[in-house]
This record gives structure tokens, sequence and C-alpha cells, in this order.
């Protein structure tokens, strides 16, 4: 007769069930209890036959003393569905939390997704990933999408308003019910740039830093996330990082989609692409990026400027959060490396000495699994939140 796992080592299972490769230290810090507290609870575990250690590599093994092997459950992965709007592509991927990417599918897109192209994604991920004798059919779901976005609320104007664009309409209100109810699991909701944000400082080029800043730029605008101690900093209402709406042109006539005038928003996005139309025709994002990587001049200084406008705004925001590192994503590695060339001017000129010390300005390190490492991590925070709920 199998014996009932206590609730200490339900939580401990629980806990290297949503982050394999744990190390016995680690389950320490995440459980709030010590090593010597620990170590019996993992042998009882490891008698039981629910979770085993593997020793690591030679190659992954890091430094002098006993390497310290990582817990994993003994049954079958865990996988979420991934799905985002960004670049211009409509990214859908189903992963592990042990980062692996079972199944992913990439596809160029423009404008903004529809309610219908949002559920369509996630029905094409959890269909063509039923569930394997490693790997269950996936138990919940991360959208990634560039807009502002309060959870529980919705999208919309101070005023109740929807944005004009595609979907703002039906974000209004909370997608993530509609989305749960659908796809027939739990849906976490999320602005696309704050989960490149988490898997930069959890995986990626901001890995280890205190403080860091995450800009994503797309044919769509320019996006924005922080990170503290390696978890977003949102706000009071989710809205922090929203670069977009930073007022940058005084003289600026046009009205913002968000009521006001001369936001980054004006200057980085479409209109930006606009500006190539006379000598490129017709230039979508995906082309940009396609012309930046065969050096073509024009793009490459359109793409550079952008850094500069955008790097005005960041100076403010490196001055007033002091970041150990500012992570740079336009959509390829030769194009961060002109975006980041531009902001690199405009924050060694606006910055004082000290706020700049010791910064950081880096291309992505992560590139397009960005948002899915990110979105692993508000996977893992919720599965956890809800296997403790569970147990009694």
């Amino acid at each position: 007769m199998t014996r009932r796992l206590t609730r200490a080592e339900q939580r401990a299972l629980g806990q290297v069930r949503f982050n394999p490769g744990i190390t016995r230290n680690e389950l320490a810090d995440e459980l709030g209890l010590s090593v010597t507290t620990i170590n019996p609870l993992v042998a009882r575990l490891l008698d039981a036959g629910e979770v085993s250690e593997v020793l690591p590599t030679a190659a992954e093994r890091h430094g002098l003393g006993r390497p310290r092997a990582a817990l994993v459950t003994t049954g079958q992965r865990d996988a979420i569905v991934v799905v985002t709007w960004g670049h211009g592509v409509l990214d859908r991927a189903v992963a592990t939390f042990d980062r692996s990417i079972l199944w992913r599918q990439r596809t160029l897109v423009s404008g903004h997704p529809t309610r219908e192209a949002l559920l369509d994604a996630g029905r094409e991920a959890l269909a063509a990933f039923p569930g394997t004798a490693e790997s269950g059919r996936p138990g919940r779901a991360v959208f990634g999408l560039p807009v502002p976005y309060e959870h529980g609320v919705g999208v919309g104007s101070p005023a109740g308003q929807a944005e004009p664009g595609g979907f703002a309409a039906w974000f209004n209100e909370d997608p993530q019910s509609l989305l749960s109810r659908e796809l027939g699991v739990p849906v976490h909701v999320e602005n696309d740039a704050n989960l490149g944000a988490l898997g930069e400082a959890r995986h990626g080029a901001a890995a280890g830093e205190p403080v860091a800043i995450y800009v994503k730029l797309s044919g769509q605008g320019i996006g924005c996330g922080l990170t503290i101690g390696g978890e977003l900093f949102s706000g009071s209402r989710g809205f922090a990082g929203e670069i977009a709406h930073m007022r940058v042109d005084d003289s600026s006539q046009i009205i913002c989609s968000c009521g006001s005038r001369g936001c980054l928003e004006e200057k980085i996005g479409p209109n930006m692409l606009r500006q190539l139309q006379d000598n490129y025709g017709p230039t979508t994002y995906a082309d940009l990026l396609i012309m930046v990587e065969a050096g073509t001049p024009g793009p490459i200084r359109l793409l550079q400027d952008a850094g500069r406008v955008a790097g005005r705004a960041l100076a403010d925001i490196c001055t007033f959060f002091n970041p150990g590192a500012l992570v740079v994503d336009a959509g390829s590695p030769a194009a961060s490396q002109i975006l980041k060339r531009g902001i690199q001017e405009q924050i060694d000129q606006s910055t004082p000495p000290f706020s700049r010390k010791g910064l950081q300005i880096q291309p992505s390190g992560l590139g397009e699994d960005a948002a899915i490492q990110g979105a692993l991590h508000i996977a893992r925070l919720a599965a956890i939140e809800s296997m403790l709920g569970t147990i009694k």
C-alpha cells in the first residue's frame, strides 16, 4: 500500500515538480526550511520513488567542491502553452518547466490579433501536443501581448473606451476568463515586454542583476519591462514600464491613443516604418530586419535614430532606478546591436556618471525565447500557488 505523503512532503514534491533541477539548498530556500530539515524529507521522497537526484555532467559543473545533485520528479513533465504576438510574429509553443521547448510554430503577421486569431493559436498548440509518455498535455497557457494590461480588468482608456486597433475592444474587459473557458485550461495574460524582461532576468542577459530593464522594439511600437531581484516590477496596477507613453516631444500636435501628445509611441513603431516607404516601398518590421541584416544604410540609420529617441526616455529611467543591466531586443542580433548603439549614445549624454557606472547595455541573451522563459516563470508561480491551495 502506498504511503500517503505528509503535507511537508507534498509541498516539497510540488516545488520539485515545477522547479525541475532544483538543488536541496534551493529547495530549502523555497520552503523556508533549513537544509538539515530538508535532507530527511528528500530522503523519504527518494525512498517513495517520487523524486530522483541527477548529478551534473562534467560540462555543467562550475568551480571546485562537491557537485550538487539536481532533484527531478519521476513522473511526467508538466507542460504549458505560450502564445505571444510581437516583432510582427505570432509565436506559439509548448514548453516544460525544465525550460525545454517541445513544439513551436512562428508565423509572420501584420496588424493586431483578433480574439479568434489568439484562440486559434492556443487551440493549435494544444492540438499539436496532446501529450506523450514523457510530458503530459499542457495544463496551463500564458498569452503575451503588446498592450498595457491590468490583471482582472483588461485594457482600456481612463474613460473606459477601448483603444483603436484590432484586439483592444474585446480586451476592454479582462480576457483571461474567456480564454480559460474556450481553451479548457487556466490562462494567464501578460504584457509581452514583461515576459521578455522576466525571461532575461531569470536565465538571460540580466540573470543575477538586482535591478534590470528590458526594452523591446517591434513594428507595433516599443515596450519595456522592469525586474527587481529577478521578479517583475509591474507597479500598482500593472502599467509600470509603459515607456511608449512617456512624453518625448513637447511640440508635437499628434494625439496619441492614450490621449496625450508627444508620446514615444508616435516616434517609434508604425510611424517609424512609414519613413522608409518613399525609397523602399511599403515596409513591414520583418522587412526592416532583413534589410538591417543585409547592411542596408537607410534602415540601419532609422534604427539607430530610434535608439537615440528611446534612449532619452531610458536615460531618465536609468537615473531613477539605477539598473545594473539594460537589455535590448529589436528582433534580431544585428538590429539589437544597432538599437543598442543609439541608446548607448543617449545614456552616455543624459545620465550622470554615478548612475551609469557599472551599467551593462547589451543585446538580449535569449532572443525569441525570452518571452517563453518569462511565461514559464509566471506559470510556475501560479502552479505552485494552486498546489499549495489544494494541500490540506
